[in-house]
């Protein structure tokens, strides 16, 4: 009878303890660098109004080599014509996935490497702060890629995703505006 009350006494006490501090049980979990599905992203160069491009959601994939990703409609606007493309996006623990490609590895360290169809990339930063038209990012991660042609700049947003490319010494594109889907 005591054993089991001992037994007994020390599981309340563990699922005490463990249930009111539950970050003693578990890692931090890893911020969330997806797109949100419930809002439409407007992209653009620096003080351009008749170049732009759009991405909404359209839903997930069900079939095929992109099953479980986030199926986006991307939609380029210049003054002579629009193009439309697919975009995909997934996250797993592994990190933020573009059409099957690693965008950013998981856990997010300052120095990571790793190379996509030539390319290497780079964490070069994890704590930048960047400010665009849609408002202005803490503790974003500056991706670094480089090509045969030069060096390029990817800036990650906590559940915002991509916020701004630089490369050729200027800005390329910068996050205008996020707004709830209609």
């Amino acid at each position: 009878m005591k054993k089991k009350l001992a037994f007994l006494m020390s599981l309340m006490t563990t699922i005490l303890i463990f249930g009111l501090f539950p970050s003693m049980t578990s890692q931090a979990k890893q911020p969330s660098y997806l797109m949100d599905v419930k809002k439409d992203y407007l992209y653009g160069g620096p003080g351009e109004t008749s170049v732009y491009h759009t991405y909404s959601f359209v839903g997930k994939d069900t079939t095929g080599k992109f099953k479980g990703f986030n199926n986006w409609k991307q939609t380029f606007v210049y003054p002579d014509q629009t193009i439309e493309y697919t975009h995909y996006e997934k996250e797993t623990n592994k990190g933020l996935f573009y059409d099957n490609n690693i965008a950013l590895p998981y856990p997010i360290k300052k120095g990571a490497r790793w190379t996509v169809n030539g390319k290497k990339y780079s964490i070069s930063s994890i704590n930048k702060t960047i400010k665009v038209p849609a408002g202005t990012f803490k503790n974003v991660i500056e991706v670094k890629i480089v090509t045969d042609l030069g060096s390029a700049y990817r800036y990650y947003a906590q559940n915002v995703g991509l916020i701004m490319t630089f490369a050729e010494g200027r800005i390329m594109s910068e996050l205008k505006e996020v707004k709830a889907k209609k």
